[in-house]
């Protein structure tokens, strides 16, 4: 799963995890609302998912973001949690109860 403005438009992503190996994906479901895009890899088939969280985060929290954004691989950002339940549009995507 990532966003979708990563892969618009695309049918087939190459997929890079943390240690450089690549695998081919297909996109098998893409929202034209909000901005998440669901990605079969078949390499993967066998790996556990990550846990994710299901409370939610504190105002205050240090969080850390991951990305290549523009093409600048392994970019991070780290900030603190200001504000909750948000909303936003941005170009053609609906962001709901953001942070």
């Amino acid at each position: 799963m990532t966003n979708a403005h990563v892969v618009e438009g695309e049918v087939h992503a190459i997929i890079r995890n943390s240690m450089d190996q690549e695998s081919p994906g297909t996109v098998i479901g893409i929202s034209d609302r909000y901005d998440i895009v669901l990605i079969q890899v078949s390499s993967y088939q066998d790996t556990e998912p990550l846990d994710i969280e299901t409370i939610e985060s504190p105002i205050g929290l240090e969080v850390s973001a991951f990305g290549s954004p523009q093409g600048f691989e392994n970019s991070a950002s780290i900030g603190y949690i200001t504000g909750n339940k948000r909303d936003m549009e941005l170009e053609n995507f609906i962001y709901k109860y953001i942070y």
